[in-house]
């Protein structure tokens, strides 16, 4: 079998390799040689894409000679963009992970809209990762668009990738973008656009590419038991600069549904494409969540289990308890919180 025919389906982290301080490698690793050689801190699965095949799997491990020196539990924390934000390049043997800050991303397209105007195309994409900013945030699913955010009281700009640029103390070194005023500069000359009028809740309103075409979104109210959120619910293509019609602009329809019957959490059911002409979308992508019980707090977070598409595909994830220490270097190692780790991933679109 050729190897052009065959993609990656799982991506199996050995967590011995991973430690209870933020999910990060065991120890801080410079890598000498790269050996195929078996035990291995992936291991990575194939199946043949061609059509009216069978399933074949094949195992392939990887390991890393490394010199190692001990790790603390912060390691990371002076990454420019976080924890789970690419600096200095990411390794992409059996996906994409951050020798530095241990951090694993994967990347999924679920909708690209063909021929959307300007430098940023109309697209729909996922991104997971191991590691985030906190243990309150841990890591997981985020999506395009939804990821941006601006956290006015500690100056925190977000990106869908999961890089975090905190300008409290002026622009961090090294990085290309600007940001300033609830506005990111883009090392392109792009824009993305924040409406901060209201602090610690600040709205994505526009993403302006280099030659001035804007993408817009709009927003709905939803009910929770501490008072209406907003999220958001269309994202409209890029229209060119003085232009106001929206007539045959093409948009993406967010829905969300409420995991609990208090609707204290929402997530995003399903994405559906138009092309502003027909009300019958042209592409959809349906999400299924699941709770997933956790013994630290005793309580659950949720997993994405599923993705189903329009074509007929589909993409199944199943997930595993670790523990993810405190950051509070006051708080004990041994008194760790938990969080679901992604553990096989057979995507389609990946």
């Amino acid at each position: 079998m050729q190897a052009s025919s065959l993609r990656v389906v799982e991506i199996l982290p050995n967590f011995d390799y991973l430690t209870k301080n933020d999910l990060c490698v065991k120890r801080s690793v410079r890598i000498s040689a790269l050996l195929m050689r078996s035990p291995s801190p992936f291991s990575i699965k194939f199946r043949p894409t061609h059509a009216g095949s069978s399933f074949f799997f094949a195992s392939l491990g990887f390991a890393l000679l490394c010199f190692v020196t001990p790790l603390r539990a912060e390691t990371g924390d002076d990454n420019p963009t976080g924890v789970s934000g690419i600096f200095n390049g990411d390794v992409t043997t059996g996906g994409s992970y951050d020798p530095y800050t241990g951090n694993g991303r994967r990347t999924v397209d679920d909708i690209v809209v063909p021929g959307s105007l300007g430098a940023y195309p109309l697209k729909w994409t996922r991104y997971w990762n191991s590691r985030g900013p906190d243990k309150y945030h841990p890591g997981g699913w985020s999506f395009s668009y939804l990821g941006y955010g601006y956290n006015d009281r500690f100056s925190d700009y977000y990106f869908p990738d999961g890089r975090v640029i905190n300008v409290a103390d002026g622009e961090a070194p090294g990085i290309e973008e600007q940001c300033d005023g609830g506005v990111i500069k883009l090392a392109d000359g792009g824009r993305v656009i924040f409406d901060a009028s209201v602090s610690g809740a600040a709205k994505l309103t526009q993403i302006i590419d280099p030659y001035g075409n804007i993408t817009e979104f709009e927003y709905s109210a939803f009910t929770t038991p501490t008072g209406p959120v907003s999220l958001m619910t269309k994202v409209k293509e890029p229209r060119a600069a003085g232009t106001t019609t929206d007539v045959g602009r093409r948009y993406l329809k967010i829905s969300w549904t409420p995991l609990d019957p208090t609707g204290i959490r929402y997530h995003i059911s399903k994405v559906e494409a138009y092309d502003g002409v027909s009300s019958t979308p042209t592409q959809s992508v349906d999400y299924t969540w699941a709770d997933f019980p956790l013994t630290s707090p005793a309580n659950q977070t949720d997993t994405l289990n599923r993705v189903a598409y329009s074509d007929g595909t589909s993409a199944d994830y199943t997930y595993i308890q670790v523990a993810y220490a405190p950051s509070a270097p006051t708080q004990p190692a041994t008194d760790p919180w938990h969080t679901a780790m992604l553990v096989t991933a057979d995507d389609t679109h990946f």
